[in-house]
């Protein structure tokens, strides 16, 4: 186990945990580390902490369902002036509605198709192991028969969080999924959110980067799902209104998505986005497929503000 690398071990009967918890608990810890979850999982302690060598210390919280019970438990091995990582800017998750969602909360979480966006996988499934998170979704969107690709907007009851998503069926099967993004809300953002929103507002500013803007992008029509940092400046872009001509050059939209396959580690090259004035301007760009279970539908787009032409 890597310092400064938390995960999410799962308590109680489950294969896929176990394998987990052999696979990460390994080196001179291993014993302090199972002990530390053994006791935040049976509710002896709260939130654990523990000083080992080399100046690291150990921290160990409980994940507590809403009847009380821990379906999982957070460790993470830090140095000591690490302070505990939030639970991810942004979630991707891929969920089976056919067969329901009220199976128990980490037998749910382990089904989930995850992506790291540059947040630990472990981070992701300390949120999604909560049964809080189910009942967010807009269950009238869920009920609907021919929506392959709906959007919608609800406003989860955990971790205040905005999710973006549609529901498509699952190809050789008749089982219906729900995919899409989760995105915390900004702290200004208070009150109901109607579930027909756009992601108006919700752009994520974390980059340390100056000049580079990351996005998530769907792979087949170079969709723009959700931008991690301010999109280039002057592009016309918004959340809300995308009626007119698309950021991309045509002749962009045409060439890209051919090369996100999964076996394609990464594209470089230059894009047109469409600018305020109504022109394109040229941008050095990089294209990488996000790995799924299932496909490689989603990527992860990367522009330097700089334009090449």
């Amino acid at each position: 186990m890597d310092p400064e690398q938390p995960c999410v071990l799962a308590v109680g009967q489950s294969q896929r945990s176990a394998k987990a918890l052999t696979a990460v608990l390994r080196g001179p810890n291993c014993k302090r580390a199972l002990d530390a979850v053994s006791n935040v999982a049976n509710l002896r302690t709260g939130a654990s902490e523990e000083q080992l060598p080399q100046d690291l210390v150990l921290r160990a919280e409980p994940i507590v369902a809403e009847d009380g019970h821990v379906p999982g438990v957070w460790l993470g091995i830090f140095g000591q002036r690490v302070p505990l990582p939030d639970r991810g800017p942004v979630l991707a998750f891929r969920w089976n509605v056919t067969k329901g969602l009220t199976e128990s909360e980490i037998g749910v979480a382990e089904r989930l198709h995850m992506v790291d966006y540059g947040t630990d996988a472990g981070a992701i499934l300390s949120v999604l192991a909560a049964p809080r998170y189910a009942t967010g979704f807009d269950s009238v969107v869920l009920d609907r028969k021919e929506i392959p690709h709906q959007r919608f907007r609800v406003r989860a009851r955990i971790d205040d969080a905005v999710v973006s998503g549609h529901v498509s069926s699952g190809s050789g099967s008749t089982d219906r999924f729900l995919s899409g993004l989760s995105i915390p809300l900004p702290e200004h953002v208070d009150g109901p959110i109607d579930g027909r929103e756009s992601l108006d507002g919700l752009v994520a500013q974390a980059s340390s980067r100056v000049g580079v803007h990351r996005a998530v992008v769907r792979s087949q029509d170079l969709e723009l799902l959700h931008w991690y940092d301010e999109p280039p400046t002057g592009t016309a872009w918004r959340y809300r209104d995308r009626k007119g001509k698309s950021l991309f050059n045509p002749i962009d939209m045409t060439s890209l998505p051919s090369e996100t396959r999964p076996e394609t580690a990464m594209r470089r090259g230059t894009v047109r986005l469409l600018h305020q004035n109504g022109q394109y301007q040229a941008f050095h760009c990089e294209l990488k497929p996000i790995p799924d279970v299932e496909n490689a539908s989603l990527a992860t787009f990367t522009v330097v503000r700089r334009s090449v032409a």
